[in-house]
């Protein structure tokens, strides 16, 4: 993730230096794609996913490296709530999701939850800048603080020099947790794709 005033300066570097081998995805560039982020998808390689209705009508299928924009967040109880109505509801209505009732629901519920989305952005401009989120729409409520990510610093992943968190440690804890470290049993470990194929 970025902040936010960086991540539309990406968006417009990506527009017009992207290889073409990667394709950006965005609501704009995929009309079915529902979340408010950006997505880089490899353009050479084909996932198929568990519950395949919720991405099925996605133009782009590829890997992908999801980008979010982080921004201020004036109540994290009140971001999981609205998060909660306002995504489920805009994927059922944007999937091809057989569940009639769930997407006759959403109907009502979407409308409404987008208002309190845009009043929660308007109130969050004013607030700490501490507390900061991912966008609404993502469903991701971690409680991420400005300082633990910013300003970025070079970190070594495998041989190469990356941009990472101010505080590595502390932003993955609060990501997942003090045990971060520890992988967790095997039952208890799960993908969102049941294959990828590479061309």
């Amino acid at each position: 993730g970025m902040w936010h005033k960086d991540y539309k300066k990406l968006l417009k570097i990506l527009s017009k230096e992207l290889d073409v081998n990667y394709s950006i995805q965005t609501k704009r560039t995929d009309k079915k794609f529902y979340y408010p982020h950006l997505r880089i998808v490899d353009n050479n390689s084909l996932m198929t996913y568990k519950k395949s209705y919720w991405r099925s009508n996605f133009k782009y299928q590829g890997i992908f490296i999801d980008i979010f924009p982080y921004k201020k967040c004036f109540s994290k109880k009140i971001q999981k709530i609205i998060n909660r109505f306002y995504t489920n509801s805009g994927i059922y209505l944007k999937t091809s999701s057989k569940n009639l009732f769930k997407k006759l629901i959403s109907l009502f519920i979407y409308p409404i939850f987008s208002v309190f989305a845009k009043v929660f952005n308007i109130i969050s401009i004013f607030s700490n800048k501490e507390e900061i989120c991912y966008p609404l729409g993502t469903n991701c409520n971690h409680k991420l603080q400005y300082s633990n990510c910013f300003p970025p610093k070079p970190i070594v992943f495998e041989g190469y020099t990356f941009c990472g968190p101010a505080k590595p440690h502390e932003y993955l804890a609060d990501l997942y947790g003090d045990d971060y470290m520890n992988l967790p049993p095997k039952e208890d470990r799960f993908t969102h794709s049941i294959s990828i194929e590479l061309y």
